[in-house]
């Protein structure tokens, strides 16, 4: 799979780009990969903000759905 140009991160499940300060490198080349973003003070605040918000509603989910959300996080 080829990689593409640049990534964004993710704040509650919306993409931002607010800059492509971090060139990501082929270990075994050198070469740049790919682009990501690094995040500032405050879009580390927004997404510490937004996973306490959504801790009880995600505590009420049964266990398969959290199981499911998780899984679906990880792919």
């Amino acid at each position: 799979t080829m990689l593409a140009e640049s990534y964004p991160l993710y704040v509650a499940g919306k993409p931002e780009r607010p800059n492509l300060d971090l060139a990501v490198t082929n270990k075994y080349t050198g070469a740049v990969a790919t682009r990501v973003p690094l995040a500032d003070e405050a879009m580390i605040d927004r997404a510490i903000a937004a996973a306490v918000a959504a801790t009880e509603p995600f505590s009420r989910m049964p266990s398969h759905r959290r199981e499911a959300v998780l899984l679906h996080c990880v792919k």
